[in-house]
């Protein structure tokens, strides 16, 4: 067995630390350039013409320089180096290469209509390209690949495991198109063929349902786009494959294809490692297609710079997780991915198994277009793997997840404007996955803006994480949940919309786990750790129709003095666990306030009052009288009120786990019609805190005092 040893916080073989700190012995020297002669010397002066006649000739210690130029191949390293004498792969001193998964299209381009223009294709292409651009496939609604962080999806007006509706949907024959919907509690996307369509109802049917758990069956709110039929191509930037008459449309950028190369692949491996050791991979770019490492040994890629790797027409849930999922697939043992930059990938940026495997300082951005469960750096089965110094930015779901394996570690990363096209997702983010002392530390963690959203996010039996000296910045939700037996200590949390550290436990077994004692929190301790925060108090209009108490409501805000809300009707939602209903304001019977549980409070509720359509402010407010106001609890909790008014009614009291209190204003007469106000504004004032030392969970000094919890930066 080889010693390991320990750099930059990782675990390096002998012989790969060998060879990065001696380079090799190079036996030989070749060369590939495009216009070279495969069947020459591949010299300097007589290149050969492909990369794949230049990796075939190395041998160990050999080096294989390749020249500027554009290599169209799918190109496969064959042959290994040695610990002192690895294969080097690079580009010529001062040049450029290009590794481009896609293939010239050649015409000629006829015009079709407007600025649209059509040329032969033979099949069906994941990708086209303009001059190196990345296009999108002709959708609605519209949106440039490059844009596709900021572009606003559709959203579904009603849905089922068959079909959906939307009142917004273009007025085209949609019947063959494909439809592409992230349903329910978008945790990944599913794609649909489109089998018959109501116009004037404005409906889809599909043509085989979304067999998925409740939580992802398609329902009122859901992010979708509609692609893949001609009549769908109407903006710059798009293209339609015709697989009848086997031609393939394009409207490009500048509006007509004289304006630049057009390009078609189906992004593949431009580079594979798979089964090679000691390979070392330097200053390459590639288009159209990723490089592989899959169960290779001790291999190094340095400063490669990927564009579109990986691409997909057709996702189904969880069932499509592996097809072509990592622009980099690195598994194997004590490679090293080192530098360089991976954009506008489909899925993941690198897919992370195997053992001692590094990912350093890499830039990974604008990815997971494809909307499935993705992320930048996905650990699945990683065991002793470190993902370290690297920049994420704009992934449609997570930036880094851990998925099997541990332990490993996670450090000194910057992770930002994730959860673009997703909700109940972490910056980085673990569900039912055992750490085994996985560490995450140092990272920063910025702009989650999804529901249910956190910097660290350590879902439902997700156990044995070390959770240590991050900084969690602006978060919509929350700023690290927990729920199982974790270590949390010297985190900082600035800036979270709910709240800044929710630790309850795992939801029960549902055949997935080992059953669990979910009020079981023994050897698991929060520390240390600064959580600046207000409290939140949800606040919710009761009314008729609603049968699981899932109320549309929003959120008020406990921050000590008086405060105004505002609170809009258009912007509520009901809770999670809800049966979704159209918001129906005809008849409300009471204003509810609750506290998050578990927490002991005190807050005070004045000036009540409704806000007329139309208006600004305060401007026309209508104040509720007559409002009968009562407290109550439930299941261990105790709610009184505290004060009387008018004009101020109030509560304090103590939840606890499972428990539940409200303040209660019954609106006279037994109920209200609501429909003809935007919203309702009060003034809020108290303190609420929460307990985290329960169910065995050891708790010390956290708040927004907590001297220790500075939550180192990168």
């Amino acid at each position: 067995m080889r010693a390991r040893i320990t750099v930059l916080g990782g675990v390096l073989r002998p012989g790969l630390l060998a060879a990065l700190l001696a380079g090799p012995l190079a036996a030989a020297t070749w060369v590939s350039a495009p216009g070279g002669d495969d069947q020459g010397p591949g010299s300097k002066q007589r290149p050969f013409a492909t990369m794949q006649r230049g990796l075939d000739a190395l041998a160990p210690g050999d080096t294989l320089l390749l020249r500027s130029g554009t290599y169209h191949e799918h190109a496969v390293v064959s042959h290994s180096g040695g610990p002192l004498h690895p294969i080097q792969i690079k580009a010529y001193p001062g040049e450029h290469p290009l590794l481009d998964g896609a293939l010239t299209v050649s015409g000629p381009f006829t015009p079709y209509r407007g600025a649209i223009q059509s040329a032969p294709w033979p099949d069906q292409p994941l990708q086209v390209f303009c001059d190196g651009r990345l296009l999108n496939e002709a959708r609605w609604p519209h949106a440039a690949v490059e844009g596709l962080s900021r572009q606003v999806p559709a959203r579904t007006d009603a849905g089922s495991a068959t079909g959906m509706a939307c009142a917004a949907l273009p007025d085209l024959d949609l019947v063959g198109a494909l439809i592409q919907i992230m349903p329910g509690q978008s945790w990944c996307a599913y794609t649909r063929s489109i089998v018959r369509q109501d116009r004037q109802a404005r409906t889809l049917a599909f043509d085989r349902p979304i067999q998925a758990m409740a939580p992802l069956v398609p329902r009122r709110g859901d992010r979708f786009y509609v692609f893949g039929k001609l009549d769908l191509l109407g903006a710059p930037g798009e293209w339609y494959w015709d697989p009848a008459a086997r031609r393939l449309y394009v409207w490009t950028p500048d509006s007509g294809p004289a304006g630049g190369r057009v390009e078609a692949g189906r992004a593949g491996t431009v580079l594979g490692l798979d089964g090679a050791a000691d390979v070392q991979v330097s200053g390459l770019r590639a288009l159209g297609g990723g490089i592989s490492l899959r169960g290779s040994v001790d291999c190094v890629v340095r400063d490669c710079a990927l564009v579109a790797p990986n691409w997909t027409r057709e996702m189904d849930g969880y069932d499509s997780s592996g097809v072509g999922r990592g622009a980099v697939a690195l598994s194997g043992s004590g490679n090293l991915w080192m530098g360089g930059s991976i954009r506008e990938a489909g899925r993941c940026g690198v897919l992370l198994g195997g053992d001692n495997n590094v990912v350093l300082g890499a830039a990974i951005e604008d990815g997971g277009w494809n909307w499935g469960d993705d992320a930048a750096v996905a650990l699945v089965g990683a065991t002793d793997c470190l993902v370290q110094g690297c920049t994420i930015r704009r992934m449609a779901r997570t930036g880094v997840s851990q998925s099997g394996g541990g332990p490993d570690r996670i450090l000194h990363n910057r992770i930002e404007e994730v959860a673009l096209y997703s909700a109940d997702i972490g910056s980085f983010d673990a569900w039912g996955t055992d750490g085994k002392g996985t560490e995450i530390a140092y990272n920063l963690c910025r702009g989650n803006h999804a529901v249910w959203s956190a910097g660290i996010y350590l879902d439902d039996h997700a156990r044995n994480f070390n959770v240590h000296d991050n900084r969690v910045e602006d978060m919509d939700w929350y700023g690290i949940i927990v729920k199982d037996v974790n270590r949390i200590e010297r985190n900082t949390v600035l800036g979270a919309g709910h709240e800044a550290l929710l630790y309850e436990p795992s939801q029960s077994s549902v055949g997935v786990f080992e059953p669990v004692d979910r009020f079981n929190l023994r050897g698991a301790r929060v520390a240390h750790n600064r959580l600046a925060e207000a409290q939140p108090v949800r606040v919710a209009l009761a009314g008729g129709g609603v049968a699981d108490y899932g109320y549309w409501g929003g959120y008020a805000f406990l921050a000590g003095g008086p405060g105004r809300v505002e609170l809009d009707f258009d912007a509520l939602d009901q809770p999670w666990w809800a049966v979704p209903l159209r918001r129906d304001l005809s008849w409300i019977t009471a204003v509810l306030f609750s506290v998050e549980v578990p927490s002991r409070f005190r807050f005070a509720v004045s000036h009540l009052r409704l806000l007329p359509l139309g208006g600004r402010g305060d401007e026309g407010a209508v104040p509720l009288e007559g409002v009968s106001w009562s407290a109550g609890a439930g299941k261990g909790s105790t709610t009184r009120l505290s004060v009387q008014g008018p004009p101020a009614w109030g509560a304090e009291g103590e939840s606890v786990e499972l428990g539940w209190n409200v303040l209660s204003a019954g609106l006279p007469e037994g109920g209200r019609d609501l429909s003809r106000y935007r919203g309702l504004a009060f003034k809020i004032e108290g303190r609420a805190a929460k307990d985290y030392g329960r169910h065995g969970c050891e708790a010390e000094d956290n708040g927004p005092e907590a001297l220790a919890g500075r939550g180192a930066a990168p």
